[in-house]
């Protein structure tokens, strides 16, 4: 089940943050993957924005539709059908399934409506979703803000989630 993210963390600049993130899988010898929707690519935009970035991070796809999520990454029409595309278990499976495909030690998803319109949430709503070696932890948030805001949130979501599972992964060694 997600956990609520609570209001977006650092504001929308997510550089210092991807800085960090990369840092921290180049020293530990982690490689990560990416499944975004919502955010089209800007968390991989991020993270590949960073020098040195190409020793940690394999690639990524946009998922955008539902059809690219079950082409690429083998989510189930069954599952979409009956969670929905902007779903805990919908996330997490993404992550899950990025990680798997691309022998990455993380998989990081990211799904959500970033508005105006939106589906069975409201506008704002995103899930990450990060899968490691140990599993998978996922979190939901409600950003109230334009399309813009709400993306670039969903992109310090997702990193901040990221850095969180890293730093458990270091002190349970």
């Amino acid at each position: 089940m997600a956990t609520d993210l609570g209001p977006p963390p650092g504001g929308s600049d997510s550089g210092p943050l991807a800085a960090e993130v990369v840092a921290r899988l180049v020293s530990d010898g982690h490689s990560v993957a990416l499944a975004e929707s919502c955010t089209g690519g800007a968390v991989l935009a991020r993270l590949t924005a960073v020098p040195g970035a190409s020793g940690a991070v394999w690639g990524g796809t946009v998922v955008y539709t539902n059809e690219a999520k079950q082409q690429l990454l083998g989510i189930s029409a069954e599952l979409l059908a009956t969670a929905g595309a902007v779903s805990d278990v919908v996330t997490q499976d993404l992550a899950v399934r990025v990680r798997e495909l691309s022998v990455s030690t993380y998989g990081v998803a990211v799904t959500g409506w970033a508005g105006p319109d939106h589906g069975a949430e409201p506008a704002g709503t995103i899930y990450v979703a990060v899968a490691s070696p140990s599993g998978c932890s996922a979190r939901r948030a409600v950003y109230d803000g334009d399309r813009w805001f709400v993306q670039r949130s969903a992109v310090n979501a997702a990193l901040t989630l990221l850095l969180e599972v890293l730093q458990e992964a270091r002190s349970a060694c």
